[in-house]
């Protein structure tokens, strides 16, 4: 410290200027004031501690759906380049992605007012994605919980319960030949389900376009819903 009159440097000890004699006033110190909580500061932290929770609570619901998304499209395979065979896969002929057929097959929604235009307009529509063979989604974001909307979003099914069979039978009935699928068990509704599901998939994966489509190949590939064998 510095005299404040001639500039003299100082011990903070000494209570005098020792070149000019001016005293040094003493530092004030001052005790911390003890911090009072009225009612208004106990709701204000109530009010945060309960908006902390509400967001954990939203990201918790966020990271669980993310990672159900996640693992679909992990699981979701060409599908979600599918537009990239048409732009450079496609060769005999080329330029398949200006095909009115094929763009159909290969984006969501093709052909209806909110569906897909142009990679400019709507890229969110690229490929095939959830509403491909779902439908519109926008109701069901909206009312999660609604029946009847889900009904619509899996029109292949007589009850909502309804589940393919899982990935480990798909697989086994994929390594057997004609004759002895046809020797398997299958309870009626699980082989409709699968004939329903079947049909769907060959709006696109047809005899034209795939000719060697087979569905218990193929599922096991995009199996996103980890599914249960339906009950007969």
């Amino acid at each position: 410290m510095y005299c404040s009159a001639c500039g003299q440097p100082m011990d903070p000890s000494q209570t005098m200027c020792q070149r000019c004699g001016r005293p040094i006033a003493p530092i004030a110190s001052y005790a911390p004031v003890a911090y009072e909580r009225n009612r208004v500061h106990r709701h204000m932290q109530a009010l945060a501690v309960l908006w902390i929770a509400y967001s954990l609570w939203i990201l918790l619901h966020w990271a669980i759906a993310v990672g159900v998304l996640a693992g679909a499209f992990t699981n979701w395979g060409h599908h979600s380049h599918a537009f990239e065979a048409l732009e450079k896969h496609a060769k005999r002929p080329s330029l398949r992605q200006y095909d009115a057929e094929c763009i159909v097959c290969h984006t969501v929604g093709f052909g209806y007012k909110t569906g897909y235009e142009d990679d400019k307009k709507t890229p969110q529509l690229l490929h095939v994605g959830c509403e491909s063979c779902h439908g519109p989604g926008s109701g069901h974001a909206a009312d999660p919980k609604n029946k009847a909307l889900l009904a619509l979003q899996s029109p292949w099914k007589q009850n909502p319960d309804e589940k393919l069979p899982d990935t480990k039978f798909m697989k086994k009935m994929a390594d057997l030949n004609g004759i002895e699928r046809g020797q398997q068990q299958i309870p009626p509704a699980t082989l409709r389900l699968l004939n329903k599901t079947n049909e769907m998939c060959q709006r696109c994966h047809n005899h034209e376009n795939d000719p060697n489509f087979d569905l218990y190949t193929n599922w096991p590939k995009i199996d996103h819903t980890a599914p249960a064998p339906a009950k007969n």
